[in-house]
C-alpha cells in the first residue's frame, strides 16, 4: 500500500480553486472602459491625476472602491475573494439596466435546476435555521446591510447586494405543524448582470451575511 497524501498543518497548500476566476474577472475588468462601467454599474469612476482612478459603488449597503486597472479593492478587508471576483464580474458586464421589483427563484433562472441543490443547502437553509423560529430579525439584519423590508412570508427583506442587482430574502416562521422556510430571490433583470453561476455565489454570500447580521 502507497503511502497516504499528507494531511494536516504540514500538508502542503492545494491549488487556489479561484485563482483562475479572478484571473478572468480581472481581464474583463481590464478591457473596459472604467467610467463606462461605473454609469452602467450605478457607481461612479473618480479618476486619478497620475492616471487610472477608482470605480466606487455599494456592496451590501458598504461602499467599495475598485482600482482600476489593477481591479484591488478597498477596504480589503470588506469582501470575501469570492464577493471581489463577483464585483469584478458586475462591473465588467456593463449591464445597466435597472431592477424592476419583480422577483425570480433560483430555479427560474437560466440553468438554475442543475445547481439547485446545492444552493438550497448552501443559500436558503441556513436562513430557515437562523430566523425560523424569530423571522422579525431577519429584517433587523437586512437593514443593517441597506436592505428595507417586504412583506412576503412571515418577515422578507430586499437587500441591495449591487447597486443593480438587488436579491431578497423569504422567511416562513416555524409553527407546530411545519418546519421554517426560507426562500432567496432575485430581480428578473439579474441575469442581464451576473451569470448563473455568479447569482448561485451571489445568494450564498448574501445569505451568510444576513445570518452572520442576526
Amino acid at each position: 500500500m502507497g503511502a497516504e497524501a499528507p494531511s494536516g498543518p504540514m500538508a502542503p497548500p492545494g491549488p487556489d480553486p479561484l485563482a483562475g476566476a479572478l484571473s478572468q474577472a480581472l481581464a474583463g475588468f481590464r478591457a473596459q472602459p472604467p467610467a463606462d462601467m461605473a454609469l452602467a454599474g450605478g457607481g461612479r469612476f473618480l479618476p486619478r491625476d497620475a492616471g487610472g482612478g477608482v470605480v466606487r459603488l455599494s456592496y451590501c449597503g458598504q461602499e467599495v472602491d475598485v482600482s482600476w486597472p489593477d481591479g484591488g479593492v478597498a477596504p480589503a478587508s470588506l469582501l470575501s475573494r469570492a464577493e471581489h471576483i463577483l464585483v469584478l464580474q458586475y462591473l465588467a458586464a456593463r449591464g445597466a439596466v435597472p431592477p424592476r421589483g419583480s422577483w425570480l427563484a433560483f430555479l427560474d433562472l437560466p440553468g438554475g435546476s442543475h445547481h439547485l441543490q446545492p444552493f438550497l443547502a448552501g443559500a436558503v437553509e441556513p436562513l430557515a435555521r437562523a430566523f425560523g423560529r424569530r423571522p422579525g430579525r431577519l429584517v433587523e439584519a437586512g437593514r443593517r446591510l441597506g436592505g428595507r423590508g417586504l412583506a412576503v412570508g412571515s418577515a422578507a427583506v430586499e437587500v441591495p447586494a449591487l447597486p443593480r442587482v438587488p436579491i431578497a430574502a423569504v422567511v416562513w416562521a416555524e409553527d407546530p405543524e411545519f418546519a421554517a422556510r426560507a426562500g432567496v430571490l432575485f430581480d428578473v433583470t439579474a441575469p442581464l448582470h451576473l451569470t448563473t453561476a455568479s447569482l448561485y455565489v451571489l445568494g450564498i454570500e448574501v445569505s451568510r451575511r444576513l445570518v452572520e447580521a442576526g
